[in-house]
């Protein structure tokens, strides 16, 4: 077995985590419809993306992690999310637990039980009142457009939201950027979100490409996604794959996190500064 250990893993949620704290074209597009093409405004694309989501209590998912950036290697588990309450992914190998994260509206936690570490942060101490909420970041996992302070994407949001075409995508911004972070997403023709840009400061990138959809509980989710991040000098990558179809919606997930005994504590800045000096 390849370990998939904390510094490695944890170190792309916690650098997330810090990297959030620190003219438009014509309004016609082309929405296809099995074999025909019909033309409809943005503002139209708009109100049909923001009307597709549908409300959701829980989901469990199978998933493949993948990390791609600074090391290759994988590690299945399963994703299990209560809407606005918590997150935790849970990374298994020959059906053993070896590793867990879990993110509450309060708090961010994980576990390596092959190193025996624990990571247990303030999230509000991390993101320095970076308006992110746990909807936010399970809109993210799903591939949902959302923004930041105003939750899942409706159509009562249009009037927060600037609109613009590039190269048949549909370009959502949000008309005011906070703390020097400016971000935009991009759906396709056929109103599937495709990726989410952001920048910090005109430097620090954050990208997530998504893809392989289907249709669930929760509308359209993206089966793929693709996270890059930009921290400097450091570039990490991961993928993670869900498999959707295999997904149990809207039972109720009773996981929680528990603090492990005779584990050693680490801690997300020196995760961060030890794995940029590498």
């Amino acid at each position: 077995m390849r370990h998939f250990n904390i510094l490695l893993f944890s170190v792309i949620t916690i650098a997330i985590a810090m990297w959030l704290t620190g003219c438009h074209s014509a309004r016609q597009s082309a929405v296809a419809t099995g074999n025909d093409s019909i033309k409809l405004s943005l503002d139209s694309r708009f109100d049909l993306l923001a009307g597709s989501y549908a409300d959701w209590t829980d989901v469990n998912v199978p998933i493949k992690l993948r990390l791609q950036q600074p090391k290759e290697m994988s590690i299945s588990g399963r994703l299990y999310m209560t809407r606005g309450q918590n997150v935790m992914l849970s990374l298994r190998f020959l059906g053993m637990e070896v590793m867990n994260l879990y993110v509450n509206s309060d708090s961010i936690y994980a576990t390596d039980k092959i190193h025996k570490y624990y990571l247990a942060e303030d999230l509000k101490t991390l993101v320095a009142g970076f308006p992110m909420t746990i909807n936010d970041v399970q809109d993210l996992l799903l591939g949902r457009v959302f923004l930041l302070q105003h939750g899942t994407l409706s159509p009562k949001m249009k009037r927060h939201v600037e609109l613009s075409e590039i190269n048949s995508y549909m370009a959502i911004s949000p008309k005011k950027s906070f703390n020097g972070i400016e971000y935009a997403f991009g759906a396709d023709a056929d109103n599937r979100l495709k990726a989410l840009t952001a920048t910090r400061n005109g430097s620090d990138v954050l990208q997530c490409v998504y893809d392989k959809w289907v249709d669930s509980n929760a509308g359209q989710v993206a089966c793929s996604n693709q996270v890059s991040l930009t921290l400097g000098e450091t570039f990490l990558q991961a993928t993670l794959e869900s498999d959707y179809d295999a997904a149990k919606w809207d039972t109720p997930n009773t996981r929680s996190w528990k603090m492990p005994k005779g584990y050693k504590r680490v801690y997300g800045k020196a995760l961060i500064e030890a794995f940029a000096s590498k």
